[in-house]
This record gives C-alpha cells, structure tokens and sequence, in this order.
C-alpha cells in the first residue's frame, strides 16, 4: 500500500469515527474519557461504580469521584444505587441523556441504512467483511 492509499484510509476512518461521536456537551478531556467509558460499558450491558472506573481509566477514585460530581451537574451521568447493596452505586447516564443518547444512535443507523440500501446487499456484506477483517488486523499490529 502506497502513502497515498494510507492517507486516502486514513481520511475515510476519519470522516467514520464522526458515526459514534455523541453530543454530550462541553467536556473536558478528563470527563471525555469517563463518559466514553461508561458509554463503552452500558453499549456492552455492563453497569460499573466508580472503582472500577477509577481501573480502567488509571485514575484515583478521587478523581473519578470530583469527575462524576461535575457530570452529575451537567445532568449527565448519575449514581444509581444497588438494590441489594445500599454501599454501591453504580455509575449510569441520567434519563434524559439516555434517551438523547438512543436518539442519536436512531439517527446514526437510519443514515447507515439509507447508505446500505445504495451499496445493495452484496457489496455491503463485502464491505461490513473487509471491515471487520482489516479492525482485526490493524488490532494485531498495534500489538
């Protein structure tokens, strides 16, 4: 593959990292991350407290804690606590950013649809396999 090729990907992979960028308002990098996490958890239907966020992220708790607070004012994420377990509190997205949040993923697959539906079937399940393919290989170089 030539440079030019690298660059023409580059630019597509560009232009379709926008399909997942939701708007969550005004965050900073730090709050960025969190949000991105526990967007990452709950697409995967997990529900996870402020420790292992503290984990995955390589952050203090106290610092996960003073980000949760500032995103619990934008009314974005929210402590919900266990049923069983009164101590833990898991950290979710509020109501009203949740159903933001399905609206634009509404959006996003309606556009993706509409694209499909102009590919046809064959040359989008070519393009959905090439893909996948080329995710996994680029995953095994970044080592």
């Amino acid at each position: 593959m030539n440079i030019g090729q690298t660059e023409n990907l580059y630019t597509i992979l560009t232009k379709t990292a926008e399909l997942r960028i939701y708007n969550f308002g005004d965050l900073n990098a730090s709050e960025k991350r969190l949000v991105d996490a526990v967007f990452d958890a709950s697409e995967k239907g997990e529900r996870l407290i402020s420790i292992q966020l503290a984990e995955r992220l390589g952050v203090t708790r106290s610092a996960i804690s003073q980000a949760i607070n500032r995103l619990e004012e934008k009314q974005i994420l929210q402590r919900v606590k266990d049923k069983k377990d009164k101590k833990i509190a898991y950290i979710e997205f509020t109501p009203a950013m949740r159903q933001s949040l399905d609206e634009q993923k509404a959006s996003i697959l309606a556009g993706l649809q509409k694209a499909m539906e102009k590919m046809g079937s064959s040359e989008t399940e070519y393009f959905i396999r090439s893909a996948d393919k080329f995710l996994r290989l680029y995953e095994e170089a970044k080592g």
